[in-house]
């Protein structure tokens, strides 16, 4: 049976991905033309939709979990 370390760890994965992928973001947007002149951007999309993939399956992932606790939990609300 799941518990809630589990899930607690699975949200921190997702936490520490979106701070990855939104790291990622602000440093493309602040070396836009470093990237443009190195021809870099087909390379930086790439890499964001990996980042973007990562971070959708990890959060799946989560919620899944998250549904199931809930599921376990609920009768006992009632």
């Amino acid at each position: 049976m799941l518990q809630l370390p589990e899930l607690r760890k699975k949200s921190m994965a997702v936490f520490v991905v979106e701070g990855e992928k939104g790291s990622f973001l602000v440093e493309t947007i602040h070396g836009v033309r470093t990237v443009k002149a190195l021809a870099l951007d087909a390379r930086r999309c790439q890499e964001w939709d990996v980042k973007v993939a990562r971070a959708a399956h990890l959060r799946f992932d989560e919620g899944r979990t998250a549904n199931m606790v809930q599921t376990v939990v609920t009768p006992f609300e009632r």
